[in-house]
């Protein structure tokens, strides 16, 4: 079982205090963003059930990469992977990871992207936010 993070970062510090959200001038606005975090958070602290099967180095991957999602793909992909909305519009910051064909496909496509990184139409769409390479 996962539990919450040892130190968020910054960002996800100022989630939490509600910090964050300040900067959202539509009070309408600032309430959705928050409800939607808070509920992020709450399915976040759940945890994340691993196979009793599986060894314990496969909980440790899988643990470092649900903190390295939580840390630096939550902003623009959201804590359910389906991507974040701009309140009151219909614009995606990115794309859902969700049933992704690219991210259940083979590695080869989905490696260079955490690579590289991600600027540009997706499948003919274009999104607001643009896929960096987080810095290390």
């Amino acid at each position: 079982m996962h539990g919450p993070l040892k130190k968020p970062s910054p960002f996800l510090a100022r989630l939490q205090s509600g910090d964050a959200l300040l900067a959202i001038s539509d009070p309408a606005g600032r309430v959705e963003v928050a409800a939607l975090w808070t509920h992020g958070f709450a399915q976040w602290q759940r945890g994340l059930n691993l196979p009793s099967d599986s060894l314990p180095e496969q909980h440790a991957l899988i643990t470092k990469g649900a903190d390295t999602y939580f840390e630096t793909g939550v902003s623009c992909h959201s804590p359910d992977g389906r991507g974040v909305a701009v309140p009151g519009t219909t614009v995606v910051l990115a794309p859902s990871l969700a049933g992704s064909a690219r991210v259940k496909g083979p590695a080869a496509g989905l490696v260079p992207v955490l690579i590289n990184g991600l600027v540009g139409p997706i499948e003919g769409r274009t999104y607001e936010g643009a896929m960096t390479v987080p810095a290390a």
